[in-house]
């Protein structure tokens, strides 16, 4: 049965229960008020008849009884009247001889007449004494016509508002199932797969709302349909790029089971550990397992899995595999887990690159630089050891010199030669040949000095700042040497007739200039009886001063300040990559 009907049906069906209750009430309401209309007049009638007749029945008075029930004949509806006095005599009577001849009994209910007559009685009283009574009858069959009448009506109404009923339904039954019908057929077209297909909307009603929302699930269907096609367009792409990849990488890729299975191996990786293809390689590890087939140590692959098992990143090996000829290979690995959905392994993920040859390199620079720190080192400790030799000449020939003036000549330079001498010593001392430790080298170069001059370190205290200092020869060598003028001449001439003083020695970086260029500031200082005011550093004929001047400005291209100012503070200023960039 098609949903047109069935709406036909249900609502005829309801309407029909729905009037069937409404001309049953109505009916019911009708006959009810009727039957109690109809008992009320036959009541109040017979208590007037009586009420009426009461005179001239304790006068028995005939002709008067029977003028009244003469006259109580004329009224419609009523079928017979009898006066009947104590004794049950009647006195008078008139009307239908049938409803006269037969039996009363005088009826309470509407319901229970049987003979179409609502037979009704009044008692004949006086100050509680009974006379008589009366005895009235009253035709039901206009009530009952129009209670018929009124039947007729309701089913005749009832029967018209039926067809009209089955019209509308009809009219809403075609409406509800051209609708339905034009979601059917989309649904149809959808499934057909003419997604982003439109039905015709029509109205504003509940039907209406399901068309828009069909159209617009009929548009988002085809926009994920859109994307599904592309995303799968781009999987298929991503999975050819990673095939060519796979295939045509250098690097050796696999995956393989938890369990030590090969799963797949590119070319790379057959050809890395010597087989012919990847085939081979499945099947000859496949035989045992990755462990006992390719690792040289097995129990090393139990641990490598341990780790990443627990890691989600891609840590690095470095590992030795056996190849198919019994060549053994180093490698680095690098591999993690591919997890399922539900957070188990689905297999792991990983890449073999040969660095053998690398690491054959790798010993070779190293024994190559090995060999070079060496005969650096024995370089320096050589160029170290001839300028010892050049000091312990000097050292002699002074001892030939009677004259105090070369004595001091040859100590200043002696230990200008020793200045030099400790930066080769402390480089071929030092793990880092390129750059030495200034604090400690001011230290060793200050405690030559003080030996040098016979200066107690208890008369003259030296401080140094130059902590995780460090320099490079090109620049150790030319601080070292302004360091030691400028201590040898506060140790000479800064603290005469045993005066006891301080001297204090710093470097450090200070703000950078422009790119790549650290900027270094060496301070030398003493609290000693200073440089006179009239003397100008860069006129006065001292060697060692005229070396500080030339060293810092033209070696360093760096800036010497010096201030008179409770001793003397000298300062210089300079730049390490404007010396590189000079070199």
């Amino acid at each position: 049965m098609s949903f047109r009907y069935k709406t036909i049906i249900g609502i005829a069906i309801i309407q029909a229960v729905m009037l069937g209750l409404l001309v049953w009430n109505a009916l019911y309401i009708l006959r009810t008020s009727n039957e109690t209309e109809l008992i009320k007049r036959a009541q109040t009638t017979t208590n007037l008849f009586a009420a009426s007749n009461k005179d001239a029945v304790l006068s028995t008075d005939l002709a008067t009884l029977e003028s009244f029930v003469n006259e109580v004949l004329k009224h419609p509806g009523i079928i017979y009247a009898r006066v009947i006095d104590g004794s049950d005599n009647v006195l008078a009577q008139s009307g239908d001889k049938d409803a006269l001849d037969r039996k009363f009994q005088a009826d309470t209910n509407y319901i229970d007449i049987n003979d179409g007559i609502y037979d009704s009685c009044a008692l004949i009283e006086v100050a509680g004494i009974t006379y008589g009574r009366v005895e009235i009858g009253f035709s039901i069959t206009d009530t009952d016509e129009i209670i018929a009448g009124a039947k007729n009506k309701s089913i005749a109404f009832a029967g018209i508002e039926m067809i009209l009923t089955a019209i509308f339904s009809l009219i809403l039954g075609v409406y509800l199932t051209r609708s339905i019908n034009d979601l059917r057929s989309g649904s149809q077209n959808i499934a057909a797969g003419k997604l982003g297909y439109q039905i015709k909307v029509k109205g504003n009603d509940e039907i209406s709302a399901a068309a828009d929302a069909f159209n617009e699930m009929s548009i988002k269907l085809q926009q994920l349909e859109n994307d599904h096609s592309r995303h799968c367009t781009e999987l298929a792409k991503s999975e050819l790029t990673y095939r060519k990849t796979f295939e045509t990488t250098p690097i050796g890729m696999f995956h393989s089971t938890p369990g030590g299975k090969l799963i797949q191996a590119n070319t790379s990786l057959a050809k890395i550990l010597g087989y012919n293809s990847p085939e081979e390689l499945i099947s000859h590890v496949n035989t045992t397992s990755i462990a006992e087939a390719l690792y040289v140590d097995p129990s090393k692959r139990s641990l490598i899995l341990d780790e990443i098992l627990d890691n989600d990143d891609w840590p690095t090996y470095e590992n030795e595999y056996r190849c198919r000829n019994g060549k053994i290979i180093t490698a680095n690995l690098r591999i993690h887990s591919v997890y399922n959905g539900d957070g188990s392994v689905q297999y792991l993920e990983g890449f073999i690159e040969d660095i053998t040859e690398h690491k054959k390199a790798d010993q070779m620079i190293r024994a190559s630089l090995k060999e070079k720190d060496l005969l650096l080192k024995e370089v320096h400790h050589r160029v170290k050891n001839n300028m010892q030799i050049i000091s312990s000449l000097l050292n002699l020939q002074s001892k030939h010199a009677e004259d105090k003036q070369y004595n001091e000549m040859f100590t200043e330079s002696k230990n200008r030669i020793r200045t030099m001498s400790l930066v080769h010593e402390h480089l071929y001392q030092s793990k880092d040949l390129a750059n030495i430790d200034f604090h400690k080298y001011i230290n060793s170069l200050g405690r030559n000095l003080f030996i040098s001059y016979d200066i107690n370190a208890n008369d003259i205290q030296l401080e140094i700042d130059a902590k995780d200092m460090t320099l490079g020869i090109d620049l150790a060598i030319p601080c070292g040497l302004i360091i030691n003028e400028l201590l040898s001449n506060s140790l000479k001439h800064a603290f005469p007739d045993g005066r006891k003083g301080r001297l204090f020695i710093s470097l450090k970086h200070i703000a950078s200039g422009t790119k790549d260029k650290t900027k270094y500031e060496l301070i030398v200082r003493d609290n000693g009886i200073g440089i006179p005011e009239t003397k100008n550093i860069r006129e006065l004929h001292s060697l060692g001063l005229q070396l500080v001047v030339n060293l810092t400005e033209h070696q360093l291209q760096g800036s010497l300040d010096m201030h008179r100012n409770d001793g003397t503070l000298f300062t210089i200023i300079f730049t390490e990559m404007i010396y590189k960039n000079r070199l």
